[in-house]
């Protein structure tokens, strides 16, 4: 599920000793809704011409925390589906509701655990991926790194 850093370029996904804790905490304050995003940003605004590879952990952080957004918006739009149909069947509605919040605390939890796994790992100054996202913001790093 995780793609290794290594089929890339290593050195961008791993921290230097000193930056360790703050990526350590920009992986697992993503999971806090609006305070990871203020955190994030303070984050990058200092690192931002010191080290590229706090800029990139930051970036993937962002992204995966936009991602972990998106079925939450869904959630959100399934509760109001579930408003309008409990007006023909009250059943179906709480079925409906019930189904919709079992799935959105379990992806929920999924993502809280992937995050906080990211910062453990690279807190221990190992590469790490986000599933998904990782490779695609890796990627579009190195192309703006080669175009400078």
């Amino acid at each position: 599920m995780f793609i290794s850093a290594r089929k890339y370029d290593q050195s961008l996904s791993v921290l230097r000793y000193e930056e360790r804790p703050w990526g350590f905490l920009v992986h697992a304050l993503g999971v806090v809704p609006i305070w990871g995003f203020i955190f994030m940003a303070c984050v990058w605004l200092y690192f931002r011409h010191r080290s590229r590879e706090m800029v990139f952990h930051v970036q993937q952080a962002v992204q995966f925390h936009i991602f972990i957004l998106l079925p939450v918006l869904a959630w959100i739009i399934s509760g109001i589906i579930a408003s309008i149909i409990y007006q023909l069947s009250p059943m179906i509605a709480g079925l409906l509701e019930t189904t919709a919040l079992f799935l959105i605390l379990t992806f929920l939890a999924l993502m809280a655990a992937i995050a906080v796994f990211g910062g453990i790992l690279t807190y221990m100054g190992k590469p790490f991926l986000y599933p998904l996202i990782g490779a695609r913001v890796l990627a579009g790093t190195l192309a703006k790194l080669k175009e400078e």
